[in-house]
């Protein structure tokens, strides 16, 4: 008898631990920082949302930094290229709309040395195409990295 209870214990827990996760998830929570500190990068790649977000604005994000990871880590790791996560519906983060011309929640890649930028708004038409997302995402910020070497 004390064997069973521990296992609905176990089953409670485990459920109850589903439920927390699954809500978080819809509510647009994420496992990566809002604000990353300020770096010294030639390149920023800038991913930026707002409050509620969308399965799509999700799946931006993932489909964005695992597009990172791949083939720019070693210029993440030297601090050439760098990451930001924004909430644009965040107070501090407001100027972002009018630095970028924002219009919707999109990637933009800025150039530091070069003092200029370009949005990759077609990130959109490419949610469910992560072979298409890659190769818009890499060849843009290739490009950007060109410039500065």
């Amino acid at each position: 008898m004390n064997s069973k209870k521990m296992v609905t214990g176990i089953l409670i827990i485990f459920v109850g631990l589903s439920v927390v996760f699954a809500v978080a998830k819809e509510t647009g929570e994420s496992d990566t920082p809002e604000t990353v500190p300020e770096v010294a990068s030639e390149v920023v790649v800038y991913y930026f949302h707002g409050n509620m977000r969308c399965v799509s604005c999700n799946t931006i994000e993932r489909l964005l930094l695992s597009s990172l990871q791949i083939e720019f880590q070693q210029e993440m790791d030297n601090g050439t290229l760098a990451i930001r996560i924004v909430n644009i519906e965040d107070r501090e983060n407001e100027h972002f709309v009018t630095d970028f011309d924002l219009a919707n929640r999109t990637v933009v890649v800025e150039n530091i040395e070069n003092a200029d930028w370009i949005k990759l708004d077609r990130v959109w038409e490419f949610t469910s195409d992560s072979s298409a997302f890659y190769e818009y995402v890499t060849s843009e910020i290739f490009v950007e990295l060109e410039k500065v070497k």
